[in-house]
């Protein structure tokens, strides 16, 4: 491989990129706080656009470091959350993270309903899932509700800020939707 494999993960505590040559061998790295996370009680909530922009500073502060060109870019994040974007991929507010505990109460009395689900999927939804996170969304405020046309994950919002395109990989919705086949 020719040039650097440049990683980036958006964590929970902050956020990070590394270069590394053909050999796996270190050439360069870059870290900052994640600034973007407000807690207020059961809300942990995560601004979109400052989680854009903390990214792309440590792409770039990591890049500056390099010899030479990029080949390629891995992209990873919180895990759980809903990462709501309207049909012009802009945030629908803030993101709820894994953290957000405000679906706790679905999770509790929706139990057989979910026992179901894991039945049939092979997977059970919790409250840091987006399935619930949106049905949470869907009671409690529906007028955002209603603008989200895509859910997305922390990744999967970088991978649209980054190329424009709304995609995942479909192993990746198994924690959050069941057996994607």
């Amino acid at each position: 491989m020719t040039g650097a494999l440049l990683c980036l993960d958006s964590g929970t505590t902050s956020v990070k990129a590394a270069a590394f040559d053909g050999h796996g061998r270190l050439l360069a790295g870059a870290e900052r706080a994640n600034g973007a996370l407000y807690r207020d009680g059961l809300r942990v909530e995560q601004d979109m656009d400052l989680t854009r922009a903390e990214a792309l500073a440590v792409l770039r502060d990591c890049v500056a470091q390099l010899p030479g060109d990029v080949a390629g870019l891995i992209v990873t994040g919180q895990g759980d959350g809903l990462w709501p974007v309207d049909g012009t991929g802009q945030p629908v507010g803030r993101a709820l993270t894994w953290l957000d505990g405000r679906a706790r109460g679905l999770a509790a009395n929706m139990a057989p309903a979910l026992d179901a689900v894991q039945a049939a999927t092979g997977s059970r939804p919790t409250a840091a899932s987006a399935s619930l996170q949106l049905l949470w969304l869907q009671q409690n405020d529906p007028a955002r509700h209603a603008r989200i046309a895509h859910a997305l994950r922390l990744k999967e919002w970088l991978f649209l800020s980054l190329t424009g395109r709304a995609l995942a990989e479909p192993t990746a919705l198994l924690p959050v939707w069941g057996d994607w086949r």
